[in-house]
């Protein structure tokens, strides 16, 4: 034997030894696992759509489509999705614009308030605009008719598209925000330095650079409006107005019910959502071209000039509009007697918490079911995510990915249709058992945030090094005590982030819930809505406080892990370099 293959020797037997302690079974264990999830109720819908399990036939397609309202449906969800796709451009750029490369004051305090509009639930935003602008007893209908003006009817397509736009511009603002600081200022300096006036240095060097994440934004937007079942029930419902998702959940009232009629139009919402992320992602695809790499970037900082306090009224504007306004009348209405008079001395009262909390057993039963739920399925897909991130980055396996791919498809299912499908499993044998149970809510939410918590813990755990690991191996640790003393701990951070981000989506999901609750596990946003039927703004008001209130602490203590854990790393070479 040589002496240079000893050496050689000795590295394979030591990658024997480190070897991750993973098989195929394992892998294949968890691949098993997440098709039964996810596969399974989607592969229910579609063999439902076809007959199943009777037979198989079209004749759900040919009533769906011989129905003389499909057509209407169809074309107000498509109205509402363009429309909303549109208004998040028209609301997103312009503000991306003025908060990430303008001198503009109250940067922050406006990208706090697009902020506050991503965290809210946009049927709480619909509430809210109901308590403002209803034409009844809306608070500034009732101002405006005061003085004359004319009023409002949020009631109508056009109310619809403001409420919604104001939460999906946050979509299209964030990412144009984040291209906009990613491009490099010195670009921009060398056209002024060849005489290019402002206009043509936007119109031929920023635009272009950003117009991927203004489509990929504007697709989003439009892609979530028609997928979003709680405003298009608040507003559109009292406005006899029809959509998709709204249409699939009136249709479970039905007798006898219609699943594979249901199931149609839920294809229906799939297809559209499908073709949107298709457009999406091959409009995404080209900005990887536009990434300035193998540099530090100067962020670019533009002027606005004599209009430096006319933009920024405009943006005042809109943080008044989308986040003073709901809060206020939702603050106000927590705390009046009358919610829909102003709050004063003599209309304060702590009545509506009471009877939100404590006097109303659906609703205390609720904020119970929906507490448990979220912490419940945040740990449940944390335990997954690490499984699949772990799978992913440390094996070698050529299935190690799969798992991955797997828990992403529910990113582009809509709440209601992931719903619909786990309802179609569990109305047929083997999984009767789970039919109107707490298990098949728990079952949604993992379903439908997994990815939320596998993308967290993918990034987390790209960024640390698996020498870390073979270290404490080679000083004689088993590979759990090394996960359990070296990898857990530095992991930390990007775990909690992981279950405060899959628990706040889970604390006030409604499209699936609608389809999936029952009398006994009723949710948070399942006793809203019926609160919001039986007119009572009060208790509505007092639950719609209390939740964005914990949404936004829990948003900000998330920001701050991910913000802890990015900067961990420079810290540490910090320290390194000091020494």
């Amino acid at each position: 034997m040589t002496a240079t293959k000893l050496p050689r020797q000795r590295e394979r037997a030591q990658k024997r030894s480190f070897k991750v302690p993973t098989s195929p079974l394992s892998i294949a264990a968890l691949i098993v696992v997440l098709l039964i999830l996810i596969a399974y109720p989607i592969g229910w819908l579609l063999a439902t759509a076809f007959g199943a399990p009777k037979g198989f036939d079209f004749s759900a397609f040919v009533s769906v489509f011989s129905s003389e309202t499909l057509l209407t449906t169809i074309s107000n969800t498509l109205i509402l999705g363009v429309s909303c796709a549109v208004g998040a451009i028209a609301v997103g750029v312009p503000l991306a614009w003025y908060t990430a490369v303008s001198d503009g004051p109250f940067r922050k305090t406006i990208h706090t308030a697009v902020i506050a509009t991503y965290v809210t639930p946009p049927y709480l935003t619909a509430i809210a605009f109901t308590l403002l602008l209803s034409p009844q007893a809306g608070v500034l209908n009732t101002a405006f008719k005061s003085v004359g003006l004319p009023t409002f009817n949020i009631y109508s397509m056009p109310g619809l598209v403001v409420v919604i736009s104001l939460h999906v511009c946050s979509f299209s603002y964030l990412m144009v925000h984040d291209a906009l600081k990613r491009i490099d200022g010195p670009l921009i300096e060398a056209a002024q330095t060849l005489q290019a006036s402002r206009a043509a240095v936007i119109r031929r060097i920023v635009l272009p650079l950003v117009a991927p994440a203004v489509t990929g934004g504007a697709l989003l937007a439009g892609i979530i409006a028609m997928t979003e079942f709680g405003p298009q029930a608040v507003l559109g419902g009292p406005a006899g107005l029809t959509f998709l998702p709204t249409r699939i959940v009136s249709s479970l009232g039905g007798y006898p019910p219609r699943w594979d009629e249901m199931a149609v139009l839920a294809l229906i919402l799939v297809l559209f959502a499908i073709v949107g992320l298709y457009v999406q992602r091959r409009v995404l695809s080209k900005q990887s071209f536009i990434t300035v790499a193998g540099r530090g970037i100067t962020p670019m900082r533009m002027s606005l000039g004599k209009a430096r306090w006319p933009a920024a009224a405009l943006a005042i504007l809109f943080a008044i509009v989308a986040t003073v306004l709901p809060f206020a009348v939702l603050v106000s209405g927590a705390f009046a007697a009358q919610p829909t008079d102003f709050l004063s001395p003599a209309n304060f009262t702590l009545h509506n918490f009471t009877t939100a909390f404590v006097d109303d057993p659906v609703t205390a039963r609720a904020v119970a079911n929906s507490a448990g739920l979220a912490a419940a399925a945040a740990t449940i897909c944390v335990l997954i995510g690490l499984m699949i991130s772990y799978v992913s980055a440390r094996t070698s396996s050529k299935a190690r990915n799969v798992p991955d791919y797997i828990a992403a498809l529910p990113l582009g299912l809509p709440a209601t249709v992931i719903g619909f499908g786990l309802l179609l499993a569990v109305i047929n044998p083997p999984f009767r058992f789970l039919y109107a149970t707490s298990a098949l809510l728990l079952l949604l939410y993992i379903v439908r945030f997994l990815p939320l918590a596998t993308r967290a813990l993918n990034s987390g755990l790209s960024q640390l090094s698996p020498d870390l690991e073979a270290a404490a191996r080679i000083s004689g640790a088993t590979w759990f005590t090394a996960i359990r003393r070296i990898s857990l701990p530095l992991l930390a951070p990007t775990i909690i982030a992981a279950w405060l981000l899959v628990l706040m989506p889970s604390m006030n999901e409604l499209g699936g819930t609608i389809v999936l609750y029952s009398s006994g596990n009723e949710t948070i946003s399942i006793a809203i809505i019926r609160l919001n039927e039986l007119g009572q703004f009060g208790p509505v008001a007092a639950l719609a406080v209390t939740i964005i209130a914990a949404l936004l602490i829990v948003s900000n203590l998330a920001n701050r892990l991910n913000r802890g854990g990015a900067e961990r790393p420079q810290r540490k070479a910090a320290r390194k370099e000091s020494k």
